[in-house]
């Protein structure tokens, strides 16, 4: 088998530990016996980087200073050392290059685009569910005034959800 690393990056706080990495391992939680040295998850937490001189850093701080910083903060990183040279050379030159910058923006607005699905998705969830709250307190024969003042919907509301529900 050949070894799985996955590698999350926030830009906020996932993880309740102090540090910036963290490491995990898949495990029996009863035995503690680790399934497999092929498969582990890395969780990069930029936030928690804090403020401090590009000297004082190490190389994974450099890399999330370098994912996260504005153009000067890369060309500081970029300075430190080949490799980041390089990666900074070659962001410059894809930023030049048309197709690349068309795709970055066609990858954004399907991102987007993604983002508003879930978000309808999960606001026709949450209407649908309150749909039914209200038609089970309804059938729990619930006075309208109880059912408005828990759903937070007006008794026109609460009288449309029921006579939509007589009338399928």
């Amino acid at each position: 088998m050949k070894k799985v690393i996955q590698i999350i990056i926030t830009d906020f706080e996932l993880l309740p530990s102090s540090g910036i990495h963290s490491t995990f391992l898949l495990i029996e939680p009863l035995s503690g016996v680790i399934f497999s040295d092929h498969l582990e998850i890395h969780a990069l937490q930029i936030g928690r980087q804090g403020e401090k001189p590009v000297t004082d850093m190490d190389d994974l701080e450099k890399w999330l200073l370098f994912f996260k910083g504005d153009q000067k903060a890369k060309e500081e990183v970029a300075m430190e050392s080949s490799a980041f040279k390089e990666a900074f050379d070659e962001i410059r030159r894809l930023s030049m290059d048309p197709e690349t910058v068309d795709l970055a923006i066609s990858r954004e607005f399907a991102l987007r685009d993604q983002l508003t699905r879930l978000e309808e998705a999960e606001n026709r969830g949450k209407e649908h569910a309150k749909k039914e709250f209200v038609l089970k307190m309804y059938d729990e024969s619930a006075p309208l005034d109880l059912i408005c003042k828990v759903t937070g919907l007006s008794k026109e509301e609460v009288h449309l959800i029921i006579n939509n529900m007589a009338n399928n």
